[in-house]
This record gives structure tokens, C-alpha cells and sequence, in this order.
């Protein structure tokens, strides 16, 4: 494959990446060093406080740590797109449960529109709906087809002893079946949702480009952009992992497939039997399955798929990042990396850092408690009177502020931003995430709910109020904090008070989309529904 574009560009902040990073690793360790060594033991309560303070510290600096380690190389290439007339056959599979006709539809035509000639299409709408009226459209749509193939398929029904699998996986594996069974020449299984409308048209000639040249690849990963609201105010874009974090992962082999806009080697689904269906959602356990046995990932960067449609409703959003959540940290407790033999170290540490991220809202959670409990009882988790207290934890979060930025050179600062404040304000789905993965444990799968295809827009006050409790908290701590100094207050005194204002500032984002979309006039109207589709696109 030829080096992707800006190469030049790519190589300086990949340097920056490890300096930075360095830098981190190095402020954050003697930080931590430097708390374990001034704990305050004046009594039995603050001894205990001050060790919460420093595993929740230690635990921040540890999974800092492991990201430094796994963004010390990347990898981001386009292949040469494969010649006219040396094109495979590939079986494109869109699995559907009652999403909007019209959605599914222009799907299904925007895979028929992309620079691929259509007599070497299989395209299997696989429809868990059984619904007449998508039959009846899908038959149309042949007649206009042009040498493609356009399928509809019913798996069976979700109690019948014949189907392989729950939900999605159970609709894929049902149609996977289909295409071995009907079409035995096809090479390659694209997956794409119902509702992810091809990105760039070249998108298969430059996947299966990869997978002729290299036998050794299992499948071909593409960004994933959607359609969203002007500002993309729930982070739904997702830049910094799909253009960034992808390139760093696909360098230690540690990619896994997000659902769409990627491409199968059919005999790779075969070695794993068809997608896994012990989890939630299929996609990120069916590539960790595939590494597992010497598979390989490859990442292209180029827009593979456009969502028609991203949640932009608190509930809905919720539902969204809690089932990740539920079902990253459940795998990895449970199908832990250290403990598959045929990954490797860089592998391990990857797939490691995906639940740790989200693990990583208990011990920020932590430290809200310890902040909360110096600005109301000046109770402090180590014993200083010198400047360190102040001057250490500020070049801990600056240096790792500095990291994350160069980490992913070429986003957007606001668009960076808005992901660091979105994580920080799921903290609590993320707590009920991971209880829920211990909860259920290994043989008991959580209840799968699909996210819904419309907005509904209105004020989601009941669903911010955790952060807002905590915004209101903080600022009552700051009052009796600053009244009890009569405005007095020294340098350390004030770094409290900013640390307050870094968390207020965070956690005021959930709460801002909470009502996004209702006017004031409509505030008392809390049910209207709405369901947005391709009008509301963004440049």
C-alpha cells in the first residue's frame, strides 16, 4: 500500500506524540510518588481519604501511562484502488429491525451508486421485521438493478431453535448462511447498517484492493462519519478516535470492526463460525475472535460509511454509549487480553486500554468526592506547605492536555474538546456500565435495546440529573469554601477552586444537550417527537 497523504506532517506529530507523552509519563510518576510520601495520617479518617486519593490518582496516571504506550506507532495508508474488470464478487450484508423504509432504502441504493460494476454484487437486506411492505420495495428495486443482486431475506424468528445467535449477530449469521449457501464465489462480506450510506465510492474498490494484494488480512476498517447537527454537539463524529486512534491501533494489529464500513475475507467469518453473539453487539468481540487466531485488521482512511442519522437526545445518546460501554468492559473482564495466548504485548495493551478508559469514571469520580470534601471540611489527602501540591498536578493535566492534542494532530481543537467533555459527563453511565458487566458476569448477557432511528426532543431533565447534582454540589462546596476565607485566599487555596471550575465547566455539556432541540417557547411540550433524516446534514 502506498503511505497515506501529509506524510511529512504525520511523521512531526507522531514525535510530538511521544515527547509529549514522555512528559506525561514523567510529571504524573513523580506526582504520584510525591502523594504516596506527604499522606496526611493525622487521623484514622483522613489516612483513609488520603489513600482514596491515591489509588484514584494512581489509577488516572497508570491508564495515561498505558495510552502513551500505545500510541508510540501508527500506521494510516490508501491503497492503490483495485483495476476495472479485476473485481470480486462481494455479498453485502445490511441487517434491519424496523428502521424507517425510506432509510433502509437509500442504503441499499447508495451500495448500488459507488464506483463497483453491479453484476458483482449480492446485496442481502436481511429484515428481522419481517415486513411486507420492505419486501415489496426490495422486489422493485431489482427490476432497476442492472446485474446486481438484491435479496430479501428473513432470518428465523428470535425463539426458533435454528437461530444462531440473538439480535444482530443472529440476523448476520442467518444471511452470512444465505450467501454461503446460494452464492459459494463470493470472496467478501461487507456488513453495513441499515442506516450507513456508502461514504466515498471508491470505498470497495479500495478494500478489497487490500485483501487481493494480502492474503494475510482478515478485514479492512474505514472511518465512519455521520450526519449530524451543525456543531455535532454530542460528539457523534467520533474524529479523534476514527482518524487518530484507529492509525495507532492498526500499527500493533489490535484493530476491531465497528459495525460498518468495513470488509470481510469470507473465510476468516468461517474460522470464528459466523458472528459471536455471547455479547451485546457483535462487532467488536467478532474482530477480537479473529486476532485471536493470527487474523490481521488493516485501516483505511477514508469515509466508508455515512450514518443517516446519530443519537441527539439524552436517552437515546445514553443508550448508545452504555451499550459500548457494557459490552467493552465486559469482554475484556471476562475474555481478559493477558489471557489469550496468541495476542501479543502491544495487542494486550490496546484491547486493555478500551475498558480502562471506561473504568476510568470511577476513580475521576473519586476525585470529585476528595474535591468535594476539601472545599466543605479542609480536610486535604496529603500534608504540604510548599508549592508542590499546587504546581504537580497542574503539570500532570497540561501535559497530558498537551499529549491528547498532538495524539490527535489534525482534529480540530473544538472537536477534541467536545469529546473530552462528553466522556466526562457519561461518567455515571459508565459507573452502571461497568457494575452491570460484574452484575451479569460471563454466562448472563444483558438485555440488548436498539437504539432508536428519530429523535425525540425534549427537556431530559430526570437523565442530567446526576450532573447536575454534581454541578450544584460544587458550586455550594465553592461558596462555603470561599465565605469561610473572607476572599483571602493564597495560591493552593485558589488552584482548588479552579480544579472546581475544570469539573463544573466539563460536566455543564450533558446538561446543555439535555434540552437540545426544544425551544422555550415548547418547554412545557416535553413529548414531541421529530424524526430527522438526511435534511440535516453538515458540511
Amino acid at each position: 500500500m502506498k503511505a497515506y497523504r501529509d506524510t511529512h506532517s504525520s511523521v512531526i506529530s507522531l514525535h510530538a506524540t511521544r515527547v509529549t507523552g514522555l512528559l506525561f509519563v514523567f510529571f504524573s510518576t513523580f506526582y504520584t510518588l510525591w502523594v504516596a510520601f506527604h499522606l496526611n495520617t493525622t487521623t484514622l479518617a483522613s489516612s483513609a481519604f488520603s489513600i482514596v486519593f491515591l489509588i484514584a490518582v494512581t489509577y488516572v496516571g497508570l491508564h495515561g501511562m498505558l495510552a502513551v504506550i500505545n500510541s508510540w506507532y501508527k500506521e494510516s495508508n490508501i491503497p492503490e484502488k483495485i483495476a476495472a474488470g479485476m473485481e470480486p464478487r462481494v455479498g453485502v450484508i445490511i441487517p434491519t429491525y424496523n428502521e424507517p423504509l425510506g432509510m433502509v432504502l437509500e442504503t441499499v441504493m447508495s451500495v448500488l451508486k459507488q464506483n463497483w460494476p453491479r453484476h458483482k454484487l449480492v446485496i442481502v437486506v436481511s429484515d428481522d421485521g419481517h415486513r411486507e411492505d420492505l419486501k415489496r420495495e426490495i422486489l422493485k428495486l431489482r427490476i432497476g438493478a442492472n446485474g446486481a443482486y438484491i435479496l430479501y431475506h428473513t432470518p428465523p424468528q428470535k425463539n426458533d431453535v435454528r437461530r444462531n445467535g440473538e439480535a444482530k449477530a443472529g440476523n448476520l449469521n442467518s444471511a452470512l448462511e444465505y450467501l454461503f449457501t446460494y452464492f459459494p464465489d463470493v470472496k467478501y462480506i461487507e456488513t453495513r447498517d441499515a442506516d450507513d450510506l456508502v461514504g466515498d465510492k471508491n470505498f470497495l474498490r479500495y478494500c478489497t484492493s487490500v485483501l487481493e494484494q494480502e492474503s494475510n488480512v482478515s478485514f479492512v476498517q474505514t472511518i465512519k462519519r455521520c450526519i449530524v447537527s451543525k456543531g455535532d454537539p454530542f460528539g457523534n463524529q467520533e474524529r479523534a478516535f476514527y482518524d487518530r486512534t484507529m492509525s495507532f491501533r492498526s500499527a500493533a494489529n489490535a484493530l476491531f470492526p465497528c459495525g460498518s464500513g468495513l470488509l470481510w475475507r469470507k473465510t476468516e467469518l468461517q474460522k470464528i463460525n459466523g458472528f459471536p453473539a455471547w455479547n451485546l453487539v457483535e462487532d467488536l468481540q467478532s474482530g477480537y475472535e479473529i486476532l485471536q487466531i493470527g487474523g490481521r485488521g488493516v485501516y483505511i482512511p477514508i469515509v466508508g460509511a455515512l450514518g443517516q442519522i446519530a443519537p441527539e437526545d439524552i436517552q437515546n445518546f445514553y443508550k448508545q454509549r452504555g451499550t459500548w460501554a457494557i459490552d467493552t468492559t465486559r469482554l475484556i473482564l471476562f475474555h481478559n487480553p493477558f489471557t489469550r495466548k496468541k495476542l501479543n504485548l502491544a495487542q494486550k495493551f490496546q484491547f486493555t486500554e478500551l475498558a480502562s478508559a471506561y473504568v476510568l469514571s470511577i476513580p475521576i469520580g473519586l476525585l470529585f468526592a476528595c474535591l468535594v470534601t476539601v472545599l466543605l471540611f479542609e480536610i486535604y489527602p496529603y500534608e504540604s506547605s510548599d508549592m508542590h501540591g499546587v504546581v504537580l498536578p497542574l503539570l500532570v493535566y497540561i501535559s497530558y492536555e498537551l499529549f491528547s492534542y498532538v495524539r490527535a494532530w489534525g482534529v480540530p481543537f473544538v472537536a477534541q474538546w467536545r469529546a473530552r467533555e462528553i466522556w466526562f459527563g457519561l461518567m455515571h453511565v459508565f459507573w452502571i456500565a461497568v457494575f452491570k458487566a460484574l452484575w451479569y458476569g460471563p454466562k448472563q448477557k444483558p438485555k440488548y435495546v436498539v437504539t432508536r432511528k428519530f429523535h425525540s426532543v425534549q427537556w431530559y431533565w430526570k437523565e442530567t440529573l446526576p450532573q447536575i447534582v454534581m454541578i450544584l454540589v460544587l458550586i455550594l462546596s465553592i461558596v462555603v469554601y470561599v465565605y469561610s476565607r473572607e476572599l483571602k485566599m493564597n495560591i493552593q487555596e485558589a488552584a482548588i477552586l479552579m480544579w472546581a471550575g475544570i469539573y463544573i465547566l466539563l460536566l455543564s455539556r450533558v446538561v446543555r444537550n439535555g434540552w437540545y432541540g426544544v425551544r422555550l417557547r415548547n418547554l412545557k411540550r416535553f413529548s414531541s417527537r421529530i424524526y430527522v433524516g438526511s435534511a440535516r446534514r453538515t458540511t
